[in-house]
């Protein structure tokens, strides 16, 4: 129900849901449920402006997609964390961490309301000010990073 409110912009309400199901899957030592959780919550954050939570709740699902070597879910984190990067006005970390983002299978389709949002309100912006040629080339750089120099990247930065 959290990720529903957040896909209709009703991230504020589907916080509290979001840390109800954060929890259970801690409880239940799910570790894929955990990672979801904790990729649903960082959207729910981003959407409601509170970067920091949305970059913590990131880069904790990828700590624990590292930390057990579980590659499936990752691609959200480094989506999130790309979009934080745009917002930031760092287009070569956002355009490689998107880059990253699709070989990891974070493949939403323009007609889906998150991808739609992140596109039209972080990476369109970014990619217009940074310039197409430019934003491939580094998006390119990024989805020849591996797994592990990809983690690496997204820990040393």
């Amino acid at each position: 129900m959290g990720w529903k409110l957040t896909r209709e912009d009703r991230a504020n309400e589907a916080l509290p849901l979001l840390e109800t199901a954060l929890r259970a899957s801690v409880q239940a030592d799910s570790l894929e449920d955990t990672v979801f959780a904790l990729g649903n919550q960082g959207w729910a954050y981003l959407f409601t402006n509170n970067h920091d939570a949305a970059r913590a709740a990131f880069a904790e699902s990828l700590q624990l997609c590292v930390g057990h070597n579980f590659q499936h879910g990752a691609g959200t984190g480094f989506m999130g964390l790309a979009a934080l990067a745009a917002r930031d006005i760092d287009p070569e970390r956002a355009t490689q961490l998107h880059g990253v983002a699709r070989t990891m299978g974070y493949l939403g389709s323009e007609t889906e309301p998150v991808t739609n949002r992140l596109e039209k309100q972080y990476f369109a912006p970014l990619r217009a000010r940074y310039g197409d040629s430019r934003w491939r080339d580094a998006e390119r750089t990024g989805a020849a990073l591996s797994y592990e120099d990809a983690i690496t990247y997204v820990l040393q930065t």
